[in-house]
């Protein structure tokens, strides 16, 4: 609108300076009035069609969206379903052949509060090797009777992580958990210290 307008004015300007030739010569106001037309069309030109005259684009431009992986990867479960957690629970633990290479099972009670699992046992069984692939279960020393282990979990989804606590009348041993529940609470699997050992447990 306001190059058109412009352009009217510069048109008006020539005809009005034709008109007004009261003791100037004819063709200078000519010359005037083609020089004054001139730049106000090309001001009018520049405006309509320059970039103040574009109209702003409607080009969309998207947004990337990143999501944080949640770090679960074995899915969510109510908080309130851990409550299937408490009993007793037996506990195989297998060591590994550099470390011995014997089966100890436990027996575990179970106590949960909010998303934490603590876990109580005591030594019911030990299996040693005898031969190559094959084990034979012993008696339980007085130690072994007399050793408590207590494991603190914190569990996320199915998965848990946490510390145990194994102490005999002479020595205390400690190290991390890892463990992953079944769907159904039931049973899980998992290591104990630096890969020492495995564990697989169920509920009783």
């Amino acid at each position: 609108m306001l190059g058109a307008l412009l352009v009217v004015l510069a048109l008006a300007g020539q005809i009005t300076i034709k008109q007004l030739r009261v003791g100037i010569q004819e063709r200078v106001l000519r010359i005037v009035a083609g020089i004054i037309g001139s730049g106000l069309i090309c001001a009018a030109v520049w405006l309509a069609f320059g970039p103040a005259g574009k109209a702003p684009s409607s080009t969309s431009v998207s947004n990337e969206t990143r999501t944080v992986s949640s770090p679960l990867t074995q899915g969510t479960i109510p908080v309130e379903r851990y409550k299937d957690l408490v009993g007793k629970w037996s506990v195989t633990e297998k060591v590994r052949p550099e470390y011995g290479g014997y089966e100890i099972i436990w027996s575990y009670d179970a106590f949960v509060q909010g998303n934490q699992i603590t876990m109580t046992g005591k030594k019911t069984f030990v299996n040693e090797r005898d031969e190559p692939g094959q084990t034979k279960t012993r008696d339980l020393t007085d130690d072994e009777k007399a050793t408590v282990s207590v494991c603190t979990i914190i569990l996320a989804g199915f998965q848990g992580e946490g510390t145990f606590e194994e102490k005999s009348p002479h020595e205390t041993i400690r190290g991390n958990l890892k463990i992953r529940f079944s769907d159904n609470l039931m049973s899980f699997s998992g290591t104990a210290g630096e890969d020492v050992s495995t564990i697989i447990g169920s509920k009783q």
